[in-house]
């Protein structure tokens, strides 16, 4: 008490002032540790984002392909040979520009779900080091076409998984639900996929090989199961976008054909064209994909969105916190000034009230 009683005032009301703005300054750089941090993971989330939707579209892509050369193996090699060259070269444009984006993706790898992360990537471009070889052996006719089309579709697996774990890592609800509904969708348009190569091979026989037709089937309930998830994550105008594309004439054909195959799976004789097949089912995969792009959009967008946000956020808070605490430095200033200046006023007149 002798130490605080002989401090002056000035530096009295100094040491006062010293734990409020010790406080202060604590909480204010712990908001912005907060909010910086806030804002490096919605620059992880818009990342992400990215890194989702350029899978999906290789996938797109790998999709085209396998129909391709399924159509292409089919006709002993003499259908669609410039239509599969052509999309070798878009699917080999796809994965190039998915590794120049890889080359420079900040992993985290200081948590579990991040290292898992890296090696499902990882996992997955190894495993189109050898689609040249397969492209060969399907050029030459020494390969099967459900060897190709177990193939294509291992290779989609893989990348839709990839996708399928990003989701885990966003640590943003709304962006991890997008994800969710991006991936769900990706999965019922796969199957869709599957659904026109697992016919061509049928039609072209005009009957289900051993054990294709349980195949089929399948194929046809986890397209529908994957589509009603992805409904249930979905927004409601992301509902609206997808009702308003599921109608029309290759909704009708195909919804037509499918009829069909389950009325004669076990005769056969559907008198359906694989060629005709084809095309039509992929006018309806073509309609998917503009639901998809819809999809990678939004996600992307609202990525975006969150980052700015954040950034904005955490400028705002830096500001905020710069200007209360110069603020508080000034009025304590101002404060201990006026009262030392009345304490110095006080002993002046004291002072000459002795002196009379």
């Amino acid at each position: 008490m002798s130490f605080i009683n002989s401090i002056k005032i000035k530096s009295k009301f100094m040491l006062m002032l010293v734990f409020p703005i010790a406080g202060l300054l604590y909480f204010s750089i712990d908001g912005i540790w907060e909010k910086s941090r806030l804002s490096s993971e919605m620059k992880t989330v818009e990342n992400l984002s990215v890194l989702a939707v350029k899978i999906s579209t290789l996938v797109h892509e790998v999709q085209k392909e396998r129909g391709f050369t399924e159509m292409f193996i089919g006709s002993k090699g003499k259908e669609f040979v410039s239509e599969l060259h052509i999309q070798r070269l878009e699917t080999d444009k796809q994965i190039a520009d998915l590794k120049k984006f890889l080359k420079d993706y900040d992993f985290d790898t200081s948590s579990r779900l991040g290292v898992e992360f890296k090696n499902s990537i990882a996992e997955g471009l190894t495993a189109f080091d050898n689609i040249e070889l397969r492209r060969k052996a399907a050029d030459r006719l020494t390969i099967s076409t459900g060897e190709m089309i177990t193939y294509y579709s291992n290779l989609i697996d893989i990348s839709l998984n990839v996708v399928a774990q990003a989701s885990k890592l966003s640590t943003n609800a709304e962006i991890s639900t997008m994800i969710a509904a991006h991936t769900t969708f990706l999965f019922a348009k796969e199957r869709a996929g599957r659904e026109r190569a697992v016919l061509i091979n049928t039609f072209a026989q005009d009957k289900f090989g051993e054990g294709m037709f349980n195949k089929f089937s399948a194929i046809v309930a986890e397209q529908e199961v994957y589509t009603n998830v992805f409904l249930s994550f979905a927004t409601d105008n992301q509902k609206d976008f997808y009702k308003a594309k599921m109608q029309g004439q290759f909704i009708d054909e195909t919804a037509r054909i499918r009829k069909i195959v389950f009325e004669n799976a076990n005769k056969g004789g559907f008198g359906i064209d694989a060629s005709y097949w084809f095309k039509t089912q992929t006018g309806k995969i073509n309609l998917l994909k503009e639901v998809e792009d819809r999809l990678s959009n939004d996600l992307s967008s609202k990525a975006g969105q969150l980052k700015s946000q954040a950034q904005a956020a955490s400028a705002l808070f830096m500001l905020l916190t710069v200007v209360i605490f110069v603020n508080a430095i000034v009025w304590a200033f101002i404060i201990t000034r006026a009262i030392t200046r009345q304490s110095s006023l006080r002993k002046t007149f004291l002072g000459m009230h002795l002196k009379r």
